[in-house]
């Protein structure tokens, strides 16, 4: 039995139990030596030996991955030779499944940057020649609220390497996986590609968009009977903005009975997601926060917002009026940069030298920084800030941006999530 202050392998010190579940324990510790938060996942003592073989074999799969929307693989061993135990990056977050219990479903939106995070930890895990075989909610974190999700995937108890040379540990005619987000093949016990992964991914989103499962049954033969039938439609909960057409479409992809309906690979979900983002809201027709689609953001050029003010407020200088004065109303700027880079302290350094004293910058996401920005330079200011952006990132690095009000602020509810963030920014997330 572990306990707060053992210290395991030599270097581990345990800190207390962070949860428990049907396999086992998670510990949160120190790395001694090097000061460094981890989990310690550790399984029950009764563990028969298949299943320990399986845990540890679930360490030596993930350690193959190095991505930041995968979790990462410190160290393994078995503890007093028998009891088998991981070493992990300790997540600060909360699984989606309780995100989901607690919220039922998430905006479009926030959807589009949780799928984004998880394709791109899936695909890094296809990559390396492994399926996961077990997506679902509870095995993907969040580490952030409203639209500064980021997404990890994690536990790999069931992975399996694709690559010859792996011991089989599990039987042809077994079904593994949970069933609610299993893909017909999976759950007659065939034998599985990389298709029965964006199955569970189509059923993931397909809960997180509308608060339901595609298919729900008492049983393994009831849930067969409706995984044979077509997915039903995909429609936003009453009172959220609809969802666009083409993100319908994907899941409806995803959820396609046979394998070879299904998209291709990750590959070709991300290039639809990245379409997605790109056509709306301004093509799409699409309400976002209640801010009709007639509104377009104009990238690569400035484009003034409207915004009324009410009778008895008190009165801001009109934008023109800004201009005639020599003063340029402020810029809110959004660019979509690589994860990795955005991640890096220097980086973030460097963001904030860009600006200097003419604005502050922020970072939502795995991937998405935006700042406001006030134009001492004049109208020319923002572009100047996007070319040095393009400049250290690459031509394909996203940007875009809108002048707004001179009095516009970000509250610090809305910088924490706490409440929606402005509607002008989250078009600008949209649009990139």
């Amino acid at each position: 039995m572990i306990a707060a202050g053992d210290v395991i392998l030599d270097r581990y010190r345990v800190e207390g139990l962070l949860g428990e579940g049907g396999m086992g324990q998670v510990y949160r510790g120190v790395h001694e030596m090097l000061d460094m938060p981890v989990a310690i996942k550790v399984l029950h003592d009764d563990t028969d030996p298949g299943l320990a073989q399986r845990f540890l074999r679930e360490a030596q799969t993930m350690a193959r991955v190095r991505h930041p929307n995968v979790v990462q693989i410190f160290d393994c061993a078995m503890l007093d030779g028998w009891q088998p135990c991981i070493v992990m990056e300790l997540l600060d977050g909360e699984a989606l499944d309780a995100v989901l219990e607690r919220e039922r479903a998430m905006s479009w939106l926030e959807v589009l940057d949780v799928a984004s995070d998880v394709c791109a930890g899936l695909e890094a895990i296809h990559d390396a020649g492994i399926l996961h075989r077990d997506l679902k909610p509870a095995n993907l974190m969040i580490t952030g609220r409203g639209l500064s999700f980021g997404a990890k995937i994690v536990d790999f108890g069931i992975a399996k390497p694709t690559t010859p040379g792996h011991p089989k540990l599990t039987a042809t005619g077994v079904a593994i996986g949970t069933p609610a987000y299993m893909a017909p093949e999976q759950i007659v016990g065939a034998e599985v590609t990389p298709a029965a992964d964006l199955y569970a991914l189509g059923a993931t989103l397909y809960e997180m968009l509308t608060g339901e499962l595609p298919f729900e049954g008492a049983g393994m033969a009831a849930l067969l009977r409706k995984v044979q039938q077509p997915a039903p439609p995909v429609k936003a909960p009453d009172g959220r903005p609809p969802i666009p057409h083409q993100l319908q479409s994907l899941v409806a992809s995803l959820l396609e009975t046979e394998a070879a309906g299904r998209p291709a690979s990750v590959l070709e979900v991300r290039a639809v997601l990245r379409g997605v983002s790109r056509s709306t809201p301004r093509s799409l027709g699409v309400r976002v926060a209640g801010v009709p689609a007639s509104r377009p953001i104009e990238r690569w050029r400035p484009a003034p917002p409207t915004r009324r003010v009410s009778a008895d407020a008190p009165t801001q200088p009109t934008m023109p009026a800004l201009r005639q004065s020599g003063v340029f109303p402020p810029v809110l700027l959004a660019a979509r940069l690589p994860p990795s880079r955005l991640a890096r302290r220097d980086e973030r350094e460097w963001l904030a030298g860009l600006l200097g004293g003419t604005g502050r910058g922020y970072v939502l996401g795995a991937g998405i920084w935006f700042a406001r920005i006030t134009r001492p330079d004049g109208p020319d200011h923002a572009q100047a800030v996007q070319e040095a952006l393009r400049s250290r990132y690459g031509a394909a690095v996203r940007v875009a941006y809108t002048e707004v009000d001179a009095g516009f602020e970000l509250s610090p509810a809305a910088l924490t999530g706490a409440t929606d963030l402005p509607r002008e920014l989250q078009l600008l997330v949209a649009s990139i």
